[in-house]
């Protein structure tokens, strides 16, 4: 059996991006924010302890991770 060859990017549901950052006076309350730790630390990520993130509503829209969602770290 032989298999098209694609580019691996144009699988994804939605482009490569960095994620949000903000300064210090928005942290601490809000939002649970995914760092690099959790990503190496845990399989899934779910209900683990994690640093919090003041979002607008137009910010969580664009970045919040959606249940079964694959993450690639490169």
């Amino acid at each position: 059996m032989k298999w098209d060859e694609v580019q691996f990017e144009s699988l994804y549901a939605m482009p490569s991006r960095n994620g949000v950052y903000k300064s210090q006076e928005f942290r601490g309350n809000g939002f649970k924010m995914v760092n690099m730790g959790e990503l190496f630390a845990y399989d899934f990520i779910g209900s683990q302890e994690m640093r919090r993130i003041q979002l607008k509503d137009s910010e969580y829209q664009a970045n919040h991770l959606e249940p079964d969602l694959l993450i690639l770290v490169s």
